[in-house]
């Protein structure tokens, strides 16, 4: 799947600031689900700039490479390969990533859902630009 570099750069942008500060919506109102959500807030670290410059530059040549044919990047309680590869490459705990949240890369959009039963949101829209003759 080819990405324009403005879905590359918003796609970027957006990961690196939602593992610096994770969401972790999982749609869990019982006390275990409460339970659940402080313990992962207290395992939170602050990542370093260091650390979310590694991770937005090799998340970046992930998603640039000719390879890279995922639709999407998105972590239900685990991130996904790519996000994984590249939060391994910054030191970045797996633990960091926001639950619940996918992201889409479809008809040259950039859609995120962030949290239990969230709606997308439209980040991008790729706007063609034809010639009228």
């Amino acid at each position: 799947m080819e990405l324009s570099k403005e879905q590359i750069d918003i796609a970027v942008d957006w990961w690196t600031k939602a593992i610096q500060k994770p969401k972790f919506d999982n749609g869990d109102s019982s006390m275990a689900g409460g339970m659940g959500m402080m313990i992962a807030e207290m395992t939170k670290i602050n990542v370093t700039d260091i650390q979310l410059q590694i991770f937005a530059d090799h998340l970046r040549s992930l998603i640039t490479r000719d390879d890279f044919i995922e639709s999407s990047l998105g972590c239900d309680y685990h991130p996904c390969p790519t996000l994984m590869e590249a939060m391994d490459e910054a030191s970045i705990p797996s633990t960091q990533a926001p639950w619940k949240t996918q992201m889409s890369f479809r008809d040259g959009k950039v859609m995120v859902a962030c949290g239990y039963a969230a709606p997308f949101q439209q980040l991008y829209l790729v706007i063609e630009k034809k010639k009228y003759e």
